[in-house]
């Protein structure tokens, strides 16, 4: 049984500065970042290296378009390293313009040993919630097929992950709350999955505990409070992704790839939309499993006598208030097709399930949900 899955190796520095003398940042690097992040950064320090703005690619989450199009930019440049400096998306496209190229980006999902890494790769995460800095897991919406879809192997770790406090201190609160959630996420369906072991509970315990702990904190003093947490925001966000990475996340991923690939709602938003129904779903079907352990952990860590997921659903109500699919645009008609779609695509998440569901689950889920 593997106990741990072990990827880049992780630094922590208080600010950009910091950073760039420690890692000697300098000409030979290529940075991919976005502008409203990496401008602002060179006011206190210019490495004088090669930079690309994802933005100038499209717009939104990625897609294998937006990627491909990056990618000829990238092959135009001589650089030694590449420094992602970004959300989620800045990350996951920066792992696959480090792979050696192939003849289309279908070719990294057609087969495992096409994905090869060429170039070391720096992740420098600006969100407190994808994890993607240590993770070996690529998003990005096949257009072909209008559903988000991962790639996952090894080479798909970057090389260093560096945690930077500094970065949160722009981040606008609704960025906070749902990059947050998803991180939260991580953590519970990494605490929940058959594949759990004694290192991914440790991570995953602690991840949810300082996540919990800032929202309470932002409930009782105001939004500015999160703040106060930075530090504590990235290292939950970390210790979550090294939970998921060997544990795996499951159903609430699964279901967030098909709404948020068709109606455009950015990943943590996606998943936070499935998260209660999802929890609610396993208390129903295994009421003995690991959903047991989880809702007393939640009654311990939110002082609630009983139903811990109930109690985090009104925290989260407090501090992240959810609007249903609906709002978005999702039809009745929608969730037989999504159904099918993530019954279909993303087994990689579902064989995490300690509790298997089918079709018929999902469409529970999703119906709940509109």
């Amino acid at each position: 049984m593997k106990f741990f899955q072990v990827g880049p190796v992780i630094h922590g520095c208080e600010t950009f500065k910091e950073f760039v003398e420690e890692f000697e940042v300098d000409s030979n690097d290529l940075v991919l970042s976005n502008h409203y992040i990496y401008e602002p950064l060179l006011k206190d320090v210019d490495p004088k290296c090669h930079v690309i703005y994802q933005e100038e690619f499209g717009s939104g989450e990625p897609t294998d378009v937006m990627v491909a199009e990056i990618m000829k930019e990238v092959d135009k440049i001589d650089y030694n390293r590449m420094i992602a400096i970004g959300g989620g998306a800045v990350m996951d496209i920066a792992k696959i313009l480090v792979l050696k190229r192939t003849e289309s980006i279908d070719d990294l999902y057609a087969d495992p040993k096409n994905v090869v890494k060429e170039k070391p790769l720096i992740a420098v995460p600006t969100t407190a919630g994808t994890g993607s800095e240590i993770t070996n897991v690529a998003v990005m919406n096949r257009t072909k097929m209008n559903l988000k879809m991962g790639i996952q192997t090894q080479d798909m770790f970057a090389d260093y992950a560096v945690l930077i406090p500094q970065m949160l201190d722009t981040v606008p609160y609704k960025l906070y709350a749902n990059t947050t959630v998803d991180a939260l996420i991580h953590a519970v369906e990494a605490f929940i999955s058959k594949n759990w072991t004694p290192f991914t509970e440790m991570f995953a315990i602690h991840a949810i505990k300082l996540i919990l702990k800032g929202y309470i904190n932002v409930r009782d003093n105001g939004p500015d409070a999160r703040f106060e947490t930075n530090m504590d925001s990235m290292l939950a966000s970390t210790y979550a992704g090294l939970a998921f990475c060997t544990s795996g996340c499951g159903t609430v991923h699964a279901c967030s790839f098909a709404f948020g690939g068709k109606y455009h709602v950015p990943h943590g938003e996606a998943c936070y939309q499935f998260f209660i129904e999802t929890l609610r779903y396993f208390q129903k079907h295994d009421p003995e499993g690991r959903i047991k352990k989880l809702d007393a952990l939640l009654c311990k860590f939110l002082d609630a006598e009983s139903d811990g997921i109930g109690a985090l659903e009104t925290l989260l109500d407090q501090v992240a208030p959810l609007e249903k699919m609906s709002e978005y645009g999702a039809k009745e008609k929608d969730i037989a097709a999504f159904a099918k779609a993530t019954y279909d695509n993303q087994q990689r998440l579902l064989k995490n399930n300690a509790y298997p569901i089918y079709e018929e689950g999902l469409a529970e889920i999703f119906k709940a949900r509109l």
